[in-house]
């Protein structure tokens, strides 16, 4: 698996780079070197690093500047920065700022292992967060997609629906009119009590009656 990292090793001093290499090549890992920010930056322009080992203070870009440009540019990449004792506050704060963890000069091989290990865990750790994150988003646009076409669906039945029962409204008018206009005068409006019903047939036969005089007499 070590083989599949490659560490970009940036510092100055050309004796710490060597020690690091042979620590890290002995193990397995592919490496690469810069020999200040400037260089650390082309070589990030130019190909992938899974981690960095980065000097604290080098001549031009510091190695907080360099963090910085990471942070910014490639945040998937772990660094571990490398410093002296006297500098451990500035390595503190340079994790406060988004680094892995730090070493200080000088360094056992066992420390400079295990800090690359855990880093290269971290980053496959956020690597699958971010897939996750990337499958939930997904998986939420598909839902959301789902539901607008759902709705727009529903919408559009709705609109079908209304008028429908618009148009079946409109006849239950027209009916209604017909019915009505057929009707004898006294029981189009409706009867509140059985008294207004027997008053009502009794005004309408009157009216009958009455009727048919006038024809017989005419």
């Amino acid at each position: 698996m070590n083989q599949q990292i490659t560490v970009l090793i940036v510092d100055d001093d050309e004796g710490i780079r060597n020690l690091l290499k042979r620590i890290l090549e002995d193990a397995g890992f592919g490496i690469d070197f810069a020999i200040d920010g400037e260089e650390a930056i082309e070589k990030f322009n130019a190909n992938e690093f899974s981690i960095v080992l980065l000097d604290i203070y080098m001549p031009g870009m510091s190695g907080i500047e360099v963090l910085d440009w990471i942070n910014e540019k490639k945040p998937n990449v772990c660094v571990v920065m490398v410093t002296a004792m006297a500098d451990i506050q500035t390595a503190v704060e340079a994790m406060k700022k988004g680094a892995f963890d730090y070493i200080t000069k000088p360094f056992s091989q066992e420390d400079v292992l295990t800090k690359i290990k855990l880093a290269y865990s971290r980053k496959q750790k956020n690597l699958r967060e971010q897939k996750r994150i990337i499958s939930l988003e997904k998986k939420i646009m598909d839902q959301t997609s789902q539901l607008l076409q759902q709705f727009a669906e529903l919408v559009d039945t709705l609109a079908r629906e209304q008028t429908l029962l618009y148009k079946v409204s409109e006849n239950q008018s027209r009916m209604a009119d017909s019915i009505q206009n057929r009707l004898f005068p006294e029981i189009i409006n409706p009867a509140s009590s059985t008294d207004e019903i027997n008053q009502a047939v009794l005004n309408m036969l009157k009216r009958k009656h009455l009727q048919n005089r006038e024809n017989t007499d005419t």
